[in-house]
């Protein structure tokens, strides 16, 4: 066999191994972002309780 030739098991390892680094990467930018909101939900949830003089709203909203 030459050096161009490949064996179609090893790519398709090799394709299954980036495919899951990609859901990886993915997966972990989401946790990201999630925890990004989860920082942008409590600094509002700061602003109008300092913005109302210390209280809560009580209602929810969708």
């Amino acid at each position: 066999m030459d050096e161009e030739s490949f064996d179609l098991d090893d790519f398709t390892l090799d394709s299954s191994l980036l495919l899951r680094e990609r859901f990886v990467i993915l997966n972990e930018l989401l946790l990201l972002k999630g925890a990004r909101v989860e920082v942008l939900r409590r600094i509002a949830l700061s602003s109008n309780a300092q913005d109302d003089g210390g209280q809560r709203e009580t209602t929810n909203r969708p």
